[in-house]
């Protein structure tokens, strides 16, 4: 037994001052009561302990009850107050019950019955008598035996992975809250979401996507978000964590950020943005204070939402100048420099998520130079053709560039920030340098911790851009947008701004009494081709219908068909829009879906 302060050890050890000669047995009973304390509030003094006991303060197990008093008549006896009292379980100081400390009371008393028979079997024997050491060795046998079976346990759990063939409950409890890939799948695991992942995989077999804002997602980056860096959570940047156990993430998001430093040319990358819209908050909170102005295309010349649309909560917080297109839906830079000069405002957005023209962000550049203000360029829609070198980088003309990694990277769901040298070295803002701003606006002013899981798929995303598989993705992009725009501009279709740069087309119906947005997409996607509604400049519809159509080249580039192929597809299109409504509507639709499924036979996808 451990020794107690103030106490002495050995049998014959005196209680304290004017006890009685006790006997082996009845000091063993007495050491078993002090376990249990159970005194008043009251500070009593501890003849036997030499200290104070402070009620349910006390840091000593010893109480000072009535049982003290049975064996130190010295003693006085201890008022049993409810609230206090010494807890087996959870120390001194814990409040206990009036029922609860009976109970703990009488599971005392009876511990101290059967320690008594014991000792009473064994008589006085000293503790170099033959049959107590026989106990004693018995004893410690047994707790060896125990050990060696626990040994014997583990290595086998270590080496063949179950203990035997039998499947105890707490080896498949093990099983289930492993991070190991359930038996059978996730068929077995969860039937719902197994069903509903079939239904979606036989949906894409079906259809062909021309969504210009999205592309397949890379099978290596599905592999890559799927694997152990979803059970990571570190808030911070490399080298500066506020978790343990960061050491490979770290070298996880270095890498991301080299790799997307080397795909755009950039000289500094934020990858943790969970997405574009998170990316583009973060810059303009990192920039701007309450009430700035901000000059941006707006909504329905092809602006995005987060670009100080009404919709978006931007507009709460700043205010919000748009520049727009001309009739034929051309930027309009000379309307734009005239804004600029009137409104003087802190920020120009220069991007945008529906038009089809190369933007010139060299000339942004000089308007917000003639104004003092800061320019941010965001390429979600054009990335890949950034990366690729098809279109104009804004890297080094823009003060921030950002980018969504899902449109035109085949990556996961996320956003990027990048800084080209002009921002590197631009000069800080309000004290603080503009890199260090937006990294402490990303966090910890709008994220915590960021997705590993994400981070390792965007890494993957980045190498594949920057690759000549990549490049030739981007190639085959640009050039199939281009055939879609002649031939639909060849069938009579007006088209925004008469064609693309990108691979964006906009086909304007705001001349068709019978054909609107909503109607042409439901058309289309009855029969398998996938397009989305879209505003156009001007538009008299609302924007649950919209007058307008974007189609993208970005999925049906990974099929690369030929150029024959791509116009058939564009002419069967025509004949089901043209028919859309009457009775040659079915015979159209079917058309239309055997020339997907035509595409889709001769022209592969791999890893779908």
């Amino acid at each position: 037994m451990r020794r107690r302060r103030g106490s002495r050890s050995g049998a014959n050890a005196p209680a304290g001052p004017g006890a009685p000669a006790t006997d082996r047995n009845s000091l063993c009973n007495r050491r078993l009561r002090h376990r249990y304390h159970a005194d008043s509030h009251r500070t009593k003094p501890c003849t036997r302990h030499r200290h104070s006991c402070r009620g349910n303060r006390s840091r000593w197990r010893n109480s000072v009850d009535s049982d003290h008093t049975e064996t130190n008549p010295t003693l006085p006896a201890a008022s049993h107050t409810r609230g206090s009292g010494w807890h087996p379980r959870r120390g001194a100081g814990v409040p206990v019950g009036h029922h609860r400390q009976r109970s703990i009371q009488r599971h005392a008393a009876s511990n101290n019955r059967q320690r008594s028979a014991r000792l009473r079997g064994l008589g006085n024997q000293s503790p170099t008598d033959p049959h107590h050491e026989e106990v004693r060795l018995a004893s410690r046998s047994r707790r060896l035996r125990g050990v060696r079976r626990l040994v014997l346990r583990l290595r086998d759990v270590g080496s063949a992975g179950s203990v035997d063939s039998r499947k105890d409950d707490t080896l498949e409890n093990r099983r289930q809250n492993d991070y190991s890939p359930p038996e059978g799948g996730l068929d077995s695991f969860d039937p719902q979401i197994s069903a509903l992942a079939a239904e979606q995989k036989h949906a894409r077999s079906e259809t062909l996507g021309l969504i210009a804002s999205a592309s397949p997602t890379h099978p290596a980056v599905v592999a890559a978000e799927g694997g152990p860096f979803a059970a990571v959570t570190a808030e911070g940047y490399p080298g500066k964590r506020f978790h343990s156990g960061a050491q490979t993430v770290d070298k996880l998001e270095n890498l991301a950020i080299e790799r997307a430093k080397a795909a755009f040319s950039a000289a500094h990358a934020n990858v943790q943005p969970l997405s574009g819209s998170s990316a583009n908050l973060a810059v303009m909170f990192s920039l701007l204070k309450p009430g700035d102005t901000i000059l941006s295309m707006s909504l329905d010349a092809g602006g995005h939402l987060t670009h100080g649309s009404k919709a978006s909560v931007t507009s709460r917080y700043f205010r919000v100048v748009h520049y727009g297109v001309d009739e034929e839906g051309w930027l309009d830079y000379n309307a734009l420099a005239r804004l600029a000069e009137e409104h003087r405002p802190r920020l120009i957005i220069c991007g945008a998520s529906s038009y089809p023209r190369e933007i010139q962000f060299d000339r942004i550049r000089q308007i917000a130079d003639s104004i003092g203000a800061l320019l941010l360029a965001d390429i979600s829609h054009i990335s890949g053709l950034v990366a690729a070198g098809i279109h104009q980088s804004p890297i080094e003309f823009a003060d921030v560039t950002t980018t969504s990694t899902y449109k035109q990277l085949r990556g996961p769901r996320g956003g990027l920030i990048l800084l080209g040298q002009r921002g590197y070295e631009s000069p800080p803002i309000g004290g603080k340098p503009l890199i260090e701003r937006i990294d402490r606006s990303v966090f910890p002013q709008f994220q915590g911790t960021p997705s590993f899981s994400s981070m390792a798929a965007k890494a993957v995303a980045f190498r594949y851009i920057n690759s000549p598989d990549g490049h030739e993705w981007i190639n085959n992009i640009h050039r199939i947008g281009a055939i879609i725009a002649e031939e639909m501009r060849g069938l009579g279709y007006s088209l925004m701004t008469g064609g693309t740069d990108t691979h964006m087309i906009v086909v304007d119906f705001r001349t068709s009494p019978s054909l609107d947005g909503a109607r042409a997409e439901q058309t289309l996607e009855q029969a398998g081709v996938l397009v989305n509604r879209n505003t156009v400049p001007n538009d008299p519809r609302p924007a649950n219908k919209t007058s307008g159509i974007r189609i993208g080249a970005n999925e049906l580039a990974l099929h690369n068909p030929s150029n024959e192929a791509v116009g058939l597809l564009v002419k069967v299109i025509d004949q089901l829009l043209a028919a859309s409504g009457t009775a040659a509507e079915a015979d159209a639709r079917s058309q239309v879906a055997r020339c997907v499924h035509s595409i889709k036979r001769h022209y592969p996808l791999t890893g779908f």
